[in-house]
């Protein structure tokens, strides 16, 4: 094959790459496109907000605790139809929800709020 032509080379970052007048490109775009792709080290997760009993939620970390706490809070103030946030309704409602749920832990959360919403 003549000096130039295709040939596959092994490149030390362990891509094989054609050379020739116009591949040069197709390992560099190789090698800066791998740290984009996908990791299935960030796997989603998927919660049944229903299934959350009161034992789950005292259990929870404090970020989980306030991150499941505004979701279920959104969830029922929209559900309501309350559309004003109010930061201290919010934090006496966490409160009187965990509050219930110490003296209720086999219940779902979401049944308590239920009971507490029903009209």
């Amino acid at each position: 094959m003549a000096a130039g032509g295709n040939r596959r080379r092994h490149r030390p970052c362990g891509l094989i790459c054609l050379n020739g007048p116009s591949q040069p490109w197709r390992c560099f775009l190789i090698a800066r496109s791998a740290p984009t792709l996908p990791s299935a080290t960030h796997a989603q997760v998927s919660i049944d907000m229903a299934r959350v009993t009161c034992a789950d939620y005292l259990a929870m970390s404090a970020a989980n605790s306030a991150m499941f706490s505004a979701w279920m809070s959104g969830w029922f103030n929209q559900k309501t139809g309350y559309v004003f946030v109010d930061l201290d309704a919010y934090a006496r409602n966490v409160a009187n929800v965990k509050s219930w749920c110490a003296s209720n832990p086999a219940q779902t959360v979401m049944a308590g709020l239920q009971r507490a919403t029903a009209r």
